[in-house]
Formats: structure tokens, sequence, C-alpha cells
């Protein structure tokens, strides 16, 4: 007979009509998979777990709980990724468990971090047969431990995804006041929002309020709303200024043609530049591992740069370029717009695609000639026909 939970021991296994000693056959055997001492799973189910995460979490977590006698709940990273929200590569590297004391002592078992803190029982939910700190509170525990940005991140998906309030983030924040971490945690708080849509642009908001930057709105419509319009990740509207957090998925999504999303981004941002914006563009890595360089940028363009007075773009060096004297800004685009007179709207516009193509065509650096010389031309790389000016 098959045993009925994921996650069984002896007693379970009694029950289910299988004695030790059938138990130990199938260990042999290849039946059975040993997850702790005395705690055993199918291996089949063990298998198909492999390409899921969450699903091998769940067995870990749930024979680390069994374990230490079925105390405490399922917390920090641990419940983050039992709730489906994201987390950062390689987390959580152990299975975490809080309790309310530790009368009965510390138990050293291998790949479990315990930890002890007081929590209200309506922040502690059931799943997957084993209780789970809320969202809502995980992502504040995050906070306390590891900071606001990571925690942010937690804390933006589930208000998005509806698995946490806002109301819920103030009160337990609160409940907090004068623990180690609780700043953080009231950060997050306050900040922690539904509008951003990944992990890449809830970081850079956190790393915009801890370098004490002008906040922007998120995901704001710079041009129309709905069909046809453009949405951009962060606006400064009073700066004239946007800013965008690159991912690579859109440029390697295999359901679509990397050429077309391309000079779609182009001409997006050519659309949302043409409204005397400055666009700005960074990667996850930038703002999580450079994100010094990443917010001195905003902070140089938002101060520097000013609109061209006749073509509205923004030239590399923030003077206007009206006048038909003034000099390229770079020999490279000197040489790609010779034929162009220099500061004028034409070169001015031909300039500004070859910047966008330089820094959207990263991804996929090796299209970055076909893009730059469809711009020489003054076509569309995805149509073959001439563009407008």
């Amino acid at each position: 007979m098959q045993p009925g939970p994921l996650v069984f021991g002896l007693d379970e296994a009694a029950q289910s009509g299988l004695s030790a000693a059938a138990v130990r056959h199938g260990l042999r055997t290849g039946r059975f998979v040993r997850l702790r001492r005395g705690l055993f799973c199918d291996a089949t189910l063990w298998q198909r777990t492999g390409a899921s995460p969450m699903a091998r979490r769940v067995l870990e977590t749930r024979a680390a709980w069994l374990a230490i006698g079925r105390r405490g709940w399922a917390s920090h990273y641990t419940a983050a990724l039992l709730h489906g929200l994201p987390v950062p590569y390689g987390q959580p590297a152990a299975v975490t468990i809080s309790r309310t004391n530790r009368a009965d002592g510390r138990h050293c078992l291998p790949g479990l971090v315990l930890r002890t803190a007081t929590v209200d029982p309506v922040d502690i939910v059931t799943d997957w047969g084993m209780p789970i700190a809320s969202a809502a509170r995980t992502s504040l525990d995050l906070a306390r431990v590891h900071g606001f940005a990571p925690a942010l991140v937690v804390a933006d998906a589930a208000l998005a995804r509806g698995a946490a309030m806002s109301a819920e983030l103030d009160r337990i924040a609160t409940s907090m006041a004068g623990w180690k971490g609780a700043v953080d945690a009231r950060l997050v708080a306050r900040h922690a929002s539904g509008r951003r849509e990944s992990p890449n642009e809830s970081w850079s908001f956190a790393v915009f309020v801890d370098r004490k930057l002008p906040l922007p709105a998120c995901n704001e419509w710079v041009i129309g709303e709905g069909r046809g319009g453009v949405r951009s990740d962060f606006v400064w509207k009073p700066h004239r200024m946007v800013g965008e957090a690159d991912g690579r998925v859109k440029y390697t999504d295999p359901h679509g043609d990397p050429e077309i999303v391309l000079a779609d981004e182009k001409a997006r941002q050519l659309r949302i530049e043409e409204l005397g914006f400055v666009v700005v563009r960074w990667t996850g890595t930038e703002i999580q591992h450079h994100p010094t360089a990443s917010s001195t940028g905003s902070s140089a363009s938002r101060r520097s740069r000013t609109p061209c007075s006749e073509c509205l773009c923004s030239c590399p060096d923030g003077r206007d370029r009206s006048g038909t004297g003034a000099s390229p800004p770079a020999a490279d685009l000197h040489t790609a717009h010779r034929t162009v007179a220099p500061g004028t709207p034409e070169w001015c516009r031909r300039a500004r695609v070859v910047r966008i193509a330089q820094r959207v065509a990263a991804p996929c650096g090796w299209r970055f000639r076909a893009v730059v010389d469809s711009v020489r031309a003054g076509t569309d790389p995805r149509r073959g026909h001439r563009s407008g000016p």
C-alpha cells in the first residue's frame, strides 16, 4: 500500500499498512527517499519536484517541521517561496522556521535555521498541511533580517497578487516597533506598492529611497492610455525624465522576434523623447551591484540635460544644439550623421536613435549593426520602407 501524506514517518506508514521492514526495503530499492531521520517521501514524487523549487521546498520544509515536533511556522525566504513570491537566486539556502520560544532547547539539524519571534495568530496561515507566515508578515520579517530592498521586492509582489494588503503591512510594522530591524520594516510598509511589476523595478525604487532621490510615479502613462499609449516604469514629470529598468526577458523571449522587439522598443523610446523627456536605462545587475553609478547617472540626467529648443530631444551634454554651427557630441555620432547638418532637428533625431540602439541592443548586440545601418538609411528595420523624420 502507498502511504497517504507527502512526507511520512514510520507511524504514518504503519497506518497505511507499511511496516518498518517494508519502508527499509523501499529505501533499498529506490521506492522511497529519506528526507530526514525517520521521515520519507515517495521517490517518484521527489523526482517530479526537481523541476520546481517551490514543490521541492514544500517537501523539505514539511520534513523539517515534522522533525522538530510540529512546532513553529515556516518564515522568511522559506515562507516567501511557499507563497510563490520572488526570492533571490540561491535562496532560501536552508529551511527557516520561527517559534515563539526555545524552552525545549535548540535543534542542531542540518539545513535548518530556527528563529524566535512573537506573532499574532492572524498572521499565520495554513497551507501544504503546515503553518506558514502570511505574505505581509513574511515581507517585514525579511526587512528586519535582510534589509529594505529584498523585502520591498517581496512586499510589492504580494500586494500586486492580492496576497497582502497595505493595512496589514502597517499593522504588523507598528507591532514591530522597538525590534531589531524595525526601521527597515517601517520603510517597507510605507513604500510598498502593487504598481511595480518586476523585482528590478522594486529594487530600483528601493535604491531611490536609499539614495534620497526624488521619488517617481511608477508605471505611469507618458503618452495616452491603453492601446496605443506608452507607459514607463518610472516617471519624474517635474524633471522631464523617464527611467526604464531593463530585463533580458523581452529581448530573449523564445516566443517573440528579438529584431521586432528591438525596433518596437526603439520606436517607443523615440515617442517619449519627442515629448522632451530624457530616458535613462539600467539593468538589474547595475541597480543591484552598482547602484551608485546608476543613481548618479539618473541624478546627472535630471540636473544637466535640457531639451533642444527646436526638436525637443535631449543632447548628450545638455546644451541647446539648435544652431547650425554646433559640433557633434561624439566622433562616432558625427561619422554616422556626417550627411546631416550638426545641430539640426534631423541630426539630433538620428543621434538620439543611435544612442537608443547602443543601449537597447545591448542584450542582443550582434543585431546592433543592422539597427544602426537602418537608422543611417532612414528606414524602418522591420518593414524596409523609409521612416518619417
